[in-house]
């Protein structure tokens, strides 16, 4: 039985998690000029609005960075797990004290406590 589901997760996997943020990612690249155009930002606007100017794509690290939580931390030793988290997480909070993207300093704070 878990042979004859096992397409519908390779489907789920490849669409979801690689799929989907990278159409994001490519969708964002081709229109990186026009992103605050009237017809762009109706469409794919509310990705990117809580975000300054300077970086629309912090969506996309969001989430994957919680892919990499989530998804990697399952198939590393048990051992490993917490220093590879730690590694991750301070990547992180350097990344978003490096790029600032946030256009509310409390979500800012609010993004670096959880990083933390």
């Amino acid at each position: 039985m878990w042979y004859a589901f096992s397409p519908i997760v390779l489907i789920v996997l490849i669409g979801f998690t690689i799929a989907l943020p990278l159409s994001i990612i490519v969708y964002l690249f081709v229109n990186r000029s026009e992103l605050y155009s009237t017809a762009v930002y109706q469409r794919v606007g509310f990705l990117y609005d809580p975000y300054k100017r300077s970086a629309p794509w912090w969506a996309i690290h969001d989430v994957v960075l919680k892919m990499l939580l989530t998804g990697v931390l399952i198939y590393v030793p048990e051992e490993e797990r917490a220093a590879i988290a730690a590694m991750l997480c301070m990547l992180a909070i350097a990344n978003l004290n490096y790029f600032r993207p946030h256009k509310s300093s409390l979500l800012f704070w609010l993004s670096q406590l959880s990083f933390l």
